[in-house]
Parts: structure tokens; C-alpha cells; sequence
């Protein structure tokens, strides 16, 4: 060790001291290959170029020191020195639980071991001395559900923006996930941030959401882009974007049926009947100012007794879907068979729990034992918004005898009701039909198949 222009402070020659043992009283020795031992309480370096070296070898231009702590750029045999203090090679320094040595920077949980390592900052992926596998750069590691994952701080896959990445230590993926982001205020003025999937595999594809400022993407407020096959925007899925197939996709998951009208413009959403609808800021379904079948069977009920039973099915009507003007039409069709003896047939359309053109076909019309066809179409329209509504409804029963040329009918009706519909709660329509009282074979009226039509505002 060579102490330049330094003073060694301290006690008188100790007994039983090491062969080679120096007083500190001594007179300082200059540089060169002086072999022999110094001890002393407290070592002061002082003094231009002053400093403390230690050589593997003899020291010489050539031979830097491997540990310095000095005030000079070079060791007193002319070496250039790269910092004030340092360890050089295979040096290395520990500070409680960190190692810093020639391969990079290392924290651990606790004491440096295998499995505990917590921190890494290396110029090169490896294997740090307890075997922990280690990132370029710098990392911090995680185990969660037996996995060990490394967060870097890294560059996207183009390497076109900083960010940071998540890596599978245990089994690596094609590509990581991760975030990256960048940003200029001069020049190209730039603003921007990616978050991507990763891929599992080479074939696997990833999916994006970049988000860009106004003065990069020349939208005003900028732009939000989200690359995917099928995106679910709210936590109840209320939107589902299908680009594989060109859909968007609407469902209506809450307890409220209608959305607040929009301040300006128009608000798209779904009834919880699965019904389109868009509200103007007046609050009115403009989609019902088109013609909307909004429900449909291909199959019906049959009745051959005397109650009044539902022919078509129910279909609902949401709670505040109906405004003044809005309209709903009802259609349905199919046949029977007339009873021995003949009996009467009371048909009516059943819609927001009261009855709407019900018209009655007597038992001599239709022949005792006769098949017939039979048809039948309804329109109501509401009068209003509230829980006691006016409404009218016109329309037709039609029914004919499987045979040509033999009897059949049409019945028109209509009917106006005061303050009799409640549009602030669900409903739903239906038609009716039932026999009279009658002996023998029973008649039969069977329903193929109907429609419902949303119409008006």
C-alpha cells in the first residue's frame, strides 16, 4: 500500500507486532516495491493528489490499482483513475443487503441468496452468484402464485418508445406485456401512451390501447385507439365492439330501462327487452319514428276451452318506452277446428292489462266440424307518457273455411280507453281466444306463429 505525502498518527511499536511492522512515528516511504506492515488508530490522506492505492502485482504505469480512494485523476504511477474511489475487475462492494460488482447492481429481500433477489440493474441478461436469473436493465422481481416475473424498464417492441415491461421468468412468452409512452415539446411534438397484451407464441396476436394528444393526432382532445378483435367497454359489458365481425353490440344489464336524455344530440342504447332505441334530447325514441319488428314466434298456443288464453306470446313493452304517438302493432295468424256441436269464438287482443277489439264469432258461422284459417292484426296507439294514459286501437279478425267457396268472415274493430295505460311501468301484449260452453268433440284454435311492431316516436 502506498500513502503519499500523508501522516500516520498513532501508538508507540505494539508487542509481539508482525515482523515488518512500521512505528507510525516513521518517516513516510515513497512509491516503489517497499515491502511491510503499517498499523495504526486513524490514517489521514492529505494534500494535492493525495490518496490510498492498492495493486495486484508490482505497481507501475500499466498496472492501475484494483481499489483507490484519491483526490486525482491519476495513481502516482501515471494510471488514469475513471472516478475518486472504486474497485476495479472482479471487485466487489456489499452494503447490507446489496452487491455491486463488475456484471452489475444486486439488492436481495435478506441475506444474498438464491430465490430472494429483489433488484437487478445489469448491461446483459445472466445469472447473478447465487444462480437468480436476471434482465438487461434494471428489474424488479416478484414471485406471485409460484411464478417469478421481472418488471424492466425497457423499450417496445419496435424500440421506438421507453417504457416498461413484464417478463415471465419461469416460462417466457414470445413478447412481454408492458407500457410505453413518449413525449416532445419542441420539434415533433409529440404525446403518447401504449399499453399491449404481449404475444404467448410467434402465431399468437397481440392486442393494443394507445391513447395520443390533440397536437400529435390532430384530433381536437386527441384520439383513444384500442386494436382488438372483441373490446367490452363498462363493467357490466353494456358494450361489446366485435371487430372479427363488424358488430357493436348493445345490452341493458341495470334495474333503469331508460338513460337520461342526452343534452345535445342522441343517446344509443338497448331496452332490456334487447330493443334499439335512441332518445333526442326531447327524450323521444326517435328509432321508433322507424318501423320496428321488435319481437317475433314461429310458433304459438292452441286452445280448445273455454277461458280466454293467450294465443301469441307476451311481449313486453319496457317501462317508459311508450311516449305520445307511440304506436304498437300486433299480428298473428293460423287455424282450427270448428266443435260437434258448433260453438261460439270470442277472440281480443290484451295489451297493457286491458282489452282492445274483442269481437265474438258466432257458433252457426263457422260449420260443425269445418277446418278454417284464420288471421289477426291490432294497432295501438298511446296517448301520452304517465300512469293513466289515454289510448285507441283498430284492426281485424279474419278467419275462412278450408274449403273454397264456403263461408268465411272479417271482423273489424276498434276502441278508446281514458286513463287507462300505466307507460311508466312494463307491460306486454298478447292475443286472445276461447270456445263457449259446449258438448262432444271439443273445438281447437291453434296460433302458428305471430309478430310485434314497435311504431312512432
Amino acid at each position: 500500500m502506498t500513502m503519499p505525502r500523508r501522516a500516520l498518527l498513532g501508538a508507540a511499536v505494539l508487542s509481539g507486532a508482525p515482523a515488518g511492522y512500521q512505528a507510525p512515528s516513521l518517516p513516510s516511504t515513497a512509491p516503489g516495491p517497499a515491502a511491510g506492515i503499517v498499523r495504526a488508530r486513524l490514517v489521514i490522506v492529505s494534500g494535492t493528489a493525495g490518496g490510498v492505492f492498492v495493486y495486484a502485482g508490482t505497481p507501475a504505469l500499466g498496472n492501475p490499482p484494483i481499489f483507490w480512494a484519491t483526490s486525482a485523476s491519476t495513481d502516482p504511477f501515471g494510471n488514469v483513475l475513471p472516478s475518486t474511489s472504486g474497485v476495479a475487475a472482479s471487485g466487489t462492494f456489499t452494503a447490507g443487503n446489496m452487491i455491486v460488482d463488475q456484471t452489475g447492481l444486486y439488492i436481495y429481500s435478506g441475506t444474498p441468496a438464491l430465490g430472494n433477489l429483489i433488484v437487478s440493474d445489469c448491461p446483459v441478461a445472466g445469472v447473478d452468484r447465487f444462480g437468480n436469473a436476471t434482465r438487461q436493465g434494471a428489474t424488479a422481481y416478484q414471485v406471485l402464485g409460484g411464478t417469478r416475473y421481472g418488471v424492466t424498464i425497457s423499450t417496445s417492441a419496435s424500440g421506438s418508445q421507453p417504457g416498461m415491461s413484464i417478463h415471465n421468468m419461469v416460462n417466457p412468452p414470445f413478447s412481454d406485456p408492458g407500457c410505453f409512452g413518449q413525449a416532445s415539446g419542441v420539434a415533433a411534438l409529440l404525446a403518447d401512451f401504449s399499453i399491449t397484451s404481449g404475444q404467448a407464441t410467434v402465431a399468437d396476436t397481440p392486442s393494443f390501447v394507445t391513447v395520443t394528444s390533440a397536437l400529435e393526432s390532430g384530433f381536437t382532445n386527441g384520439t383513444c385507439t384500442v386494436q382488438a378483435g372483441f373490446t367490452t367497454i363498462g363493467p357490466a359489458g353494456t358494450l361489446l365492439v366485435d371487430d372479427n365481425h363488424g358488430s357493436l353490440n348493445l345490452t341493458n344489464p341495470v334495474a333503469v330501462t331508460t338513460p337520461p336524455a342526452p343534452i345535445a344530440g342522441v343517446a344509443l342504447f338497448s331496452t332490456q327487452n334487447n330493443q334499439p332505441a335512441v332518445l333526442n334530447k326531447n327524450h323521444v325514441n326517435v328509432v321508433g319514428m322507424l318501423e320496428q319488428c321488435t319481437g317475433t314466434s314461429a310458433s304459438g298456443n292452441t286452445n280448445n276451452g273455454t277461458t280466454l288464453n293467450a294465443l301469441t306470446p307476451a311481449y313486453q313493452i319496457d317501462a317508459n318506452d311508450a311516449v305520445n304517438g307511440t304506436a304498437y302493432r300486433l299480428k298473428c295468424g293460423g287455424h282450427g277446428t270448428q266443435g260437434n256441436p258448433a260453438q261460439a269464438l270470442t277472440v281480443q287482443f290484451f295489451i297493457f292489462g286491458q282489452t282492445w277489439g274483442g269481437t265474438v264469432t258466432a257458433a252457426a258461422d263457422i260449420a260443425v266440424s269445418a277446418s278454417f284459417h284464420w288471421d289477426a292484426e291490432l294497432t295501438l296507439v298511446v296517448g301520452g307518457a304517465g300512469a293513466a294514459v289515454n289510448g285507441v286501437a283498430w284492426g281485424h279478425f279474419t278467419w275462412g273455411q278450408a274449403t273454397a267457396g264456403v263461408s268465411s268472415h272479417k271482423y273489424s274493430m276498434d276502441t278508446q280507453r281514458t286513463a287507462v295505460i300505466n307507460t311508466t311501468a312494463n307491460a306486454n301484449g298478447a292475443f286472445q281466444a276461447g270456445w263457449a260452453t259446449g258438448g262432444g268433440p271439443p273445438p281447437t284454435i291453434v296460433c302458428i306463429g305471430s309478430t310485434w311492431e314497435r311504431l312512432g316516436p
